[in-house]
């Protein structure tokens, strides 16, 4: 908006260097805006970019989408709904590492990346939803609780230290 609106997108197209294409100049106001040399590229809206208007927008909407997580699990109907996401958020050191572990040991539907994003999120929430009903942690989630635990024993068997006087 307000690269139309208040005519940043002109500025960004004086600042672009003049050796450069009509074409080079969009896809670096679009692409890489922090290589123009004008105070307008912060308003650019380019994905992956870190301008302060974009970084507003970003967290608009998800606090727009938490909102309305929220209000859905106000009702029976919408929380159940959402209780395989639940269960996926509640184990997710789980989930993320056995993604990571499956995209890097396997080239399972390696080629059709569509296909994968669904298989994988069908599995993790059919996994996360059946291991929820057991009310047991993920299982990483249970050895980092197990350690942290420990720790916290060791360090409140010491007892208090005092620093060492001057």
């Amino acid at each position: 908006m307000v690269l139309f609106r208040f005519g940043a997108l002109g500025h960004l197209r004086s600042a672009a260097p003049r050796t450069v294409s009509p074409e080079a100049a969009q896809h670096i106001i679009v692409w890489a805006p922090d290589t123009v040399s004008s105070w307008w590229w912060l308003a650019e809206r380019a994905p992956y970019a870190t301008t302060p208007l974009r970084m507003l927008h970003d967290l608009g909407v998800a606090t727009a989408w938490l909102g309305v997580c929220l209000l859905l699990t106000r009702h029976r109907q919408g929380a159940r709904a959402l209780g395989p996401v639940a269960a996926a958020g509640a184990m997710s050191l789980t989930l993320y590492t056995a993604q990571v572990w499956l995209l890097s040991a396997s080239s399972f539907l390696e080629d059709h990346p569509v296909q994968l994003f669904f298989v994988m999120v069908y599995v993790a929430l059919s996994f996360a939803a059946i291991w929820r009903q057991h009310g047991r942690p993920g299982p990483l989630e249970a050895v980092v609780t197990w350690a942290s635990g420990r720790a916290r024993h060791l360090a409140e068997s010491r007892g208090p230290t005092t620093p060492p006087t001057r």
